[in-house]
């Protein structure tokens, strides 16, 4: 399981969205709110994430994704360093 950090959401429901309301939010409706700014802010969200969600091992990346709802990952080439 991952670690939370100070963060005052409730995780412990299930939500399920559709293929296309992910697509829509992705594709129209964020890039439409953030215009040229879109690459700037996900970029500072993706740090944010990763400070709230401190993840250490593989599974626990793989469970997060699960539970975030992102699909499944997997290992498509794996080199020695």
């Amino acid at each position: 399981m991952f670690k939370k950090r100070t963060n005052s959401i409730d995780y412990s429901h299930e939500i399920e969205t559709t293929a296309f309301g992910y697509e829509f939010y992705r594709e129209v409706l964020i890039p439409e709110l953030l215009g040229s700014e879109q690459p700037a802010v996900l970029y500072w969200t993706g740090k944010e994430m990763a400070r709230q969600f401190p993840l250490s091992t593989r599974e626990e990346i793989e469970d997060f994704f699960q539970r975030a709802g992102w699909g499944e990952l997997s290992i498509a080439q794996e080199k020695k360093e």
